[in-house]
């Protein structure tokens, strides 16, 4: 761009242009700085946490609606006084 016999170079755009920020983030060379044997070590790590905590909700989910169709079966609904529907909106 030429201004007044100057030659202006194209203003640039901000850097933090959503736009900027998206051809950045999306550029070929897929290396975003993660080293891939310590991105491993942190997913067993959080793994190792967290796989038997959820399979012991998993387990304490099942117990309660195993218990809850027992207590059915076993006069619940006669002991608490309940009728049509009542049953269906507790568990």
């Amino acid at each position: 761009m030429v201004f007044k016999d100057k030659e202006v170079a194209p203003e640039s755009p901000p850097k933090d242009d959503p736009v900027m920020m998206l051809e950045s983030a999306s550029s070929s060379d897929n290396n975003l700085g993660f080293d891939e044997k310590m991105t491993a070590k942190l997913v067993r790590k959080i793994d190792y946490y967290l796989v038997p905590f959820l399979a012991l909700l998993y387990l304490l989910s099942y117990l309660d609606r195993t218990n809850i169709g027992n207590a059915r079966l076993g006069g619940l609904e006669a002991d608490l006084g309940m009728s049509g529907l009542d049953y269906n909106v507790c568990g």
